[in-house]
């Protein structure tokens, strides 16, 4: 009786409790303000934000994220020594061609804060840029939006 406990608590127990995917939290979600915006741009996650050490890009990492990749930085301004404001952008995609017909793309603008050499994901300012067109030949077809994000709380 007391192999089949500890084999029950040894074996079976860790494979219960295994967290899948589904299971992470990410660091950081935000929300579109606007709902009338392409699905895929609804929701912004990344788990973590850092600055390189020359502060020329912005690193934002994802495991099941949907935003991330490095974004170079256009400014900063130090106000003090231990902290430092940024601001990022990227091109997420591009999907002008030069044939007539649908086309998008999607440019995001990320500012923030450096402080004591940390970058809190969830104390950024994120606006996409999204510009899209029914008929990329014509040029009264195009239409921008800047789409601002909020934090899920």
């Amino acid at each position: 009786m007391k192999k089949l406990v500890m084999f029950a608590l040894f074996v079976i127990c860790p494979l219960i409790s295994f967290a899948g995917p589904e299971d992470h939290t990410p660091g950081a979600v935000y929300i579109a303000n606007d709902t009338a915006v392409p699905y895929y741009l609804l929701e912004l996650k990344f788990d973590t934000a850092t600055l390189s050490p020359d502060h020329d890009s912005l690193t934002l990492e994802a495991r099941y994220g949907n935003l991330f990749g490095q974004f170079p930085v256009t400014f900063t301004s130090r106000h003090n020594e231990d902290r430092l404001n940024f601001k990022a952008e990227k091109t997420l995609f591009n999907r002008w061609t030069a044939t007539c017909g649908f086309a998008e793309k999607a440019v995001a603008y990320i500012a923030g804060e450096e402080a004591y050499g940390e970058v809190n994901p969830k104390y950024l300012e994120i606006v996409v840029v999204y510009t899209s067109a029914q008929n990329a030949c014509a040029a009264d077809s195009v239409q921008t939006k800047a789409i601002t994000y909020r934090l899920n709380q």
